[in-house]
């Protein structure tokens, strides 16, 4: 009788082991992949402000960050909102203070950014220094699909 429970015991712990690896490796490749349209959106438009283009030039659909597939947002060097295409309640959102020398420190940050508690943005804020214009170009989108397919995940294991 104990061996069998020892037999139960070992194997319920190498399944939880196999299907919690599996959820984590799946949660990640599902969070990870988030950011692949902001790190694309912050590149090009960082791009064209090297080449000399203004930032008050970037105009966007407007749209309510927390619905947004991706906006933008273009930030001044001290982080003052130069120009956007997202906002929360009526204003165009901005970062702790710390994302921006981060940035500023390693070139670019990604991260998860809830601004407010029914809001989870997957965010990147990339720095660009040239043509004598110095600033910060945020891409963010909101993680409500993705954490719904994170629940899908975490229900089939």
């Amino acid at each position: 009788m104990k061996r069998n429970l020892a037999c139960w015991l070992i194997g319920s712990f190498i399944l939880v082991v196999i299907f919690g690896t599996i959820y984590g490796a799946g949660q990640f490749v599902l969070r990870s992949g988030a950011n692949d349209p902001q790190v694309q959106t912050v590149e090009n438009i960082a791009d064209k402000l090297s080449r000399g283009s203004n930032p008050t030039d970037f105009t966007g659909d407007v749209s309510d960050a927390r619905y947004s597939p991706t906006f933008f947002v273009i930030y001044d060097e001290k982080g003052g909102i130069i120009t956007g295409s997202g906002f929360l309640n009526g204003g165009i959102p901005t970062p702790p203070h710390g994302i921006f020398d981060y940035a500023k420190a390693h070139k670019e940050d990604r991260f998860t950014w809830q601004p407010q508690t029914d809001v989870r943005l997957a965010t990147v804020v990339l720095y660009y220094n040239d043509y004598g214009g110095k600033g910060f170009v945020l891409a963010a989108r909101s993680l409500k699909d993705v954490e719904k397919r994170e629940d899908t995940l975490l229900a089939l294991t």
